[in-house]
């Protein structure tokens, strides 16, 4: 993931060094650099892809409710989801859906980091055909 972080921070126009400078951040806060907050954001797409059902119809992003970043991503994490169905609602052209997104990080012990996952919560809704959420 490290590649995509640098690549984000050029498209994105954020290349503060705790995302792309590999050496000043390994003496900083986290011991590493670490990924956008919003980069941990975009990464539910795929993985909402890989298990909402394929729809003939339009997918539309109606937005993002209640989003927060209490964790830092290292860059090096490997990143996981978990996405459970809060409601499904009618509405003009299709159903409006509500899902809430349960991020895990996966990533080694490193000093000043804790191990294991760290769950990171967030409710976000879409409208439209089967509605992918993010």
């Amino acid at each position: 993931m490290v590649a995509f972080v640098a690549r984000f921070a050029v498209a994105t126009d954020d290349s503060q060094w705790i995302h792309v400078d590999a050496e000043r951040a390994a003496r900083g806060l986290f011991g590493t650099t670490i990924a956008h907050g919003f980069l941990t954001l975009l990464l539910c797409v795929p993985m909402l892809s890989e298990v909402l059902p394929r729809s003939s119809g339009m997918v539309v992003n109606y937005g993002v409710n209640r989003v927060r970043f209490p964790a830092a991503v290292p860059s090096e994490a490997r990143v996981r989801g978990r996405f459970r169905v809060l409601s499904v609602e009618a509405a003009s052209g299709g159903e409006r859906v509500a899902i809430r997104r349960e991020r895990g990080v996966r990533r080694r012990r490193k000093a000043g980091l804790r191990g294991g996952a760290r769950p990171l919560d967030s409710v976000l809704t879409s409208a439209g055909g089967v509605g992918q959420v993010c």
